[in-house]
Parts: C-alpha cells; structure tokens; sequence
C-alpha cells in the first residue's frame, strides 16, 4: 500500500492540496510550508479547518517553525523546532515518534 507525505506551498490562486490529491495518495502528514507574515503568506482558518478534519497529522510551519523530516530504514518521523501538544490527530507525527510502514510492525 502507498503511503506519502505531502509537502506543499501556499499556491497564489488557488487552494494547495485538494481534496481529490488528499483521497489519492491518503497521506500519513500534511506539511504546509506557510509563514506568519506577511499574511497572504499565512495559511487561513478555511484550510486549516479543512485538512484538521482528516485522518493524518498536519503540520504548519507558522506553528511549528522549521521542521525535519527524518528517514531510515522504512521510519520517518518529524522534528519542530517549536514543541506542540499532542493531540488525536498529530499524534502519529509528533516529534521524536517513529511511524512504521504498512508492512512494517509496529514496536
């Protein structure tokens, strides 16, 4: 089974990461690469309310700060730079942790 990360930019025209690419790849994390300023580059309440509605772990980088994705041996995890609290839908990305492929047992 596929499994992805998205990683997108805040597009000029138009909503970044659809619904019908979210459905497609069914993503583990969604990072979006936003800023605090100035606030055309910040991401708005509708699409944070829309990706937070879904299953996976979604990342802003207003929030967090600088983020790093780690990878090795079939494990990822994620790293910010500003620590966030856990909650039921990041929980599967939060720093430090390590998410097991599907093939892969979980420790």
């Amino acid at each position: 089974m596929l499994w992805a990360i998205i990683i997108s930019g805040l597009p000029h025209q138009c909503e970044p990461v659809i619904e019908p690419l979210l459905e497609t790849l069914n993503p583990r994390t969604v990072i979006i690469t936003d800023a605090t300023i100035p606030a055309s580059a910040h991401a708005n309440r509708k699409l944070r309310d829309r990706l937070e509605h879904h299953n996976f772990a979604v990342w802003f980088t207003s929030d967090s700060g600088a983020l790093t994705l780690g990878l090795k041996d079939a494990r990822w995890n994620i790293d910010s730079a500003i620590p966030r609290q856990n909650s039921p839908v990041t929980a599967a990305a939060e720093p430090d942790s390590t998410v097991p492929t599907d093939n892969e047992p979980a420790d």
